[in-house]
């Protein structure tokens, strides 16, 4: 598989549109309509993360953001990482097991009585 050197030229930004919309599309992603629009702006529940270091659909990326997000509300979370794992934990039988107590921990200490 060959992998673009370039981004395609229809992205907005790129250096070959007319007047270089960089900057343009910076202030738009900082407007109040990217914010509002944002999963990161609604983040406010308790929550365990487990996620694959390996994860191509969900980057360990987004995963790290939803919980820094979290932590800024001062809402509980526990980011638990799996190394070389993809998405679901497939890669090792031995991770699934593993990830068994801290789901159930969670729902220990939150579950409503």
């Amino acid at each position: 598989m060959e992998i673009a050197a370039q981004p395609p030229r229809h992205l907005p930004g790129h250096a070959s549109l007319p007047g270089n919309r960089i900057s343009e599309v910076i202030d738009e992603m900082q407007s109040e309509e990217y914010v509002k629009r944002s999963v990161l702006s609604y983040v406010n529940k308790v929550t365990t993360l487990a996620t694959g270091e390996k994860d191509c659909r969900t980057p360990i990326s987004e995963a790290e953001r939803y919980d820094a997000a979290l932590k800024l509300r001062k809402v509980e979370s526990v980011l638990v990482r799996f190394p070389a794992e993809p998405h679901g934990l497939s890669a090792r039988p031995s991770h699934l097991v593993a990830k068994i107590p801290y789901v159930s921990d969670w729902f220990d200490k939150h579950r409503r009585n």
